[in-house]
């Protein structure tokens, strides 16, 4: 998993392809998988400010709810983990 020029991206451990997972206007960047790997969080401005979002990796990727913003959740830049 990387981030280009404010696009989101994974990558397949034996090499190969990049694949798009996030990408367009907003500009979203640090992304880190959850403990089981269901999920990740992101940093984007999607919203018009920058904050927390999460991607859920399991659903049909035409799913519309596979984006949510992560509410009342705390950042620093550059600092992104998963809390129980």
């Amino acid at each position: 998993m990387f981030d280009l020029l404010g696009d989101i991206y994974s990558l397949p451990a034996a090499g190969g392809q990049a694949k798009r997972l996030l990408g367009g206007r907003p500009f979203e960047s640090q992304p880190r998988f959850s403990p089981d790997g269901s999920q990740l969080v992101y940093i984007s401005d999607r919203d018009g400010i920058v904050e927390l979002w999460r991607f859920d990796l399991e659903l049909d990727p035409g799913a519309t709810a596979r984006c949510r913003r992560v509410r009342g959740s705390s950042m620093s830049r550059g600092n992104i983990s998963f809390r129980a």
